[in-house]
């Protein structure tokens, strides 16, 4: 009878451990299971926000680089998105599978919804986007920052001093320094040399002895690696200019000179001169300064000279490289006789405007409302910066 009973209470103890096991088994499977869900959620979700965020910086980058005076419609063909639809942007990043919609609030403090698709971007204040993988959707929603140009100065020791806001000072800690060029006879050149989708304007100088250009594409302020030079000008008194001349929405700054009154705009951004490039005849004045910038905020870099002997400005607006009083802009603005013309989006309205850096005391000149006269402060700006003799430049230096 023992015997017996304790055959009967080994059978029952492993029935009883058998049934933990499998139980405990189940569990954990089903935790796996569980986790596995949970992980793909989390995945999914993750992705979604990566395209949502995609959007808004493919948005933001053409915006910034396209002026503000392409619509909605314009500005999904820049996208490679789906044309505009009551407002609405739709598109995909990398894949099908990766798909967006922007939507468009206006700059007021309304926020409307924009719902007309002939909608300026200037008018854009803040963007949603809703980033879709594969059946989950996640919304962000970001403010549109328009990027405004400060001012600079480049010396005769190859020093480039960036100043990161627009005011009265001298250099400081906070500001960016560079050495970078040097040649004897080097002019300093400003550009987003390779359309970084921050704006960022890098550095670079031209050679007149030479014509030789050297441009900071990483944007470390020092030559090499992945920085490029090219040879274009070289003509006796050629003065460096860049622009974005084709208005790609890439953004990127291409390079070119003027000489007596012919400009040479490397159009398709090689380095050299070539068929698909610009020829200009425009502002043969004996003391024209060349001057570039977008003047109506379309996107494309146009040309102009600025007079020293008078301080007149004459912009091609029009674009089309030749002066029409009837399309294009003359203003009288800094006649200084130490006056050296400047050019930047002073505002961050996407629109170039012009100004004087005295050399003489060192002043600067702003014509921020755009107007084209100088209308004192606080319409337009003043400040005191001296370069102590040292070339004005501007540019965007920290994309903000």
């Amino acid at each position: 009878m023992k015997n017996k009973n304790y055959k009967g209470s080994v059978l029952v103890f492993s029935l009883i451990m058998l049934s933990l096991i499998l139980t405990s088994a189940l569990a954990i499977g089903a935790a796996t299971v569980i986790a596995r869900k949970s992980s793909l959620t989390s995945n999914k979700s993750t992705q979604g926000f990566q395209v949502a965020d995609s959007a808004v910086e493919l948005a933001m980058h053409q915006i910034l680089n396209n002026g503000t005076q392409i619509d909605l419609d314009r500005l999904a063909t820049k996208m490679g998105a789906a044309p505009c639809d009551d407002g609405i942007i739709s598109g995909s990043v990398v894949d099908s599978t990766k798909t967006y919609e922007l939507s468009f609030r206006d700059n007021t403090a309304t926020t409307d919804p924009i719902n007309n698709c002939a909608g300026l971007v200037s008018t854009i204040g803040r963007i949603k986007s809703v980033g879709t993988f594969g059946s989950t959707a996640r919304a962000v929603e970001a403010p549109v920052a328009r990027a405004k140009d400060t001012l600079g100065f480049y010396d005769d020791a190859g020093k480039f001093y960036l100043r990161n806001i627009n005011s009265s000072g001298t250099w400081s800690a906070g500001d960016d320094s560079y050495t970078f060029g040097g040649q004897s006879n080097a002019m300093p050149v400003t550009g987003n040399w390779d359309g970084d989708a921050d704006g960022k304007a890098k550095i670079g100088v031209y050679d007149g002895d030479t014509g030789n250009w050297y441009l900071d594409y990483d944007g470390n302020g020092a030559y090499g690696g992945i920085d490029k030079s090219y040879t274009f000008g070289g003509q006796s008194n050629a003065m460096p200019v860049t622009g974005n001349w084709d208005g790609d929405a890439d953004g990127k700054a291409k390079i070119g000179v003027y000489v007596g009154g012919t400009w040479y705009l490397d159009t398709d951004g090689s380095g050299g001169w070539n068929g698909g490039d610009y020829l200009y005849t425009f502002g043969n004045q004996p003391n024209a300064k060349a001057v570039a910038g977008d003047w109506d905020g379309d996107g494309t870099t146009e040309i102009g000279v600025y007079d020293s002997d008078t301080g007149e400005w004459y912009l091609d607006t029009s674009g089309d490289g030749i002066w029409n009083a009837s399309e294009d802009d003359l203003y009288n603005f800094g006649s200084q006789p130490g006056a050296i013309p400047v050019t930047g989006d002073w505002d961050g309205d996407g629109t170039t405007e012009i100004g004087v850096y005295d050399s003489d005391d060192g002043k600067w000149y702003l014509d921020y409302d755009g107007d084209g006269t100088w209308d004192d402060k606080p319409t337009d700006r003043t400040f005191i910066y001296d370069g102590d003799n040292g070339l004005p430049i501007i540019g965007n230096w920290d994309g903000s």
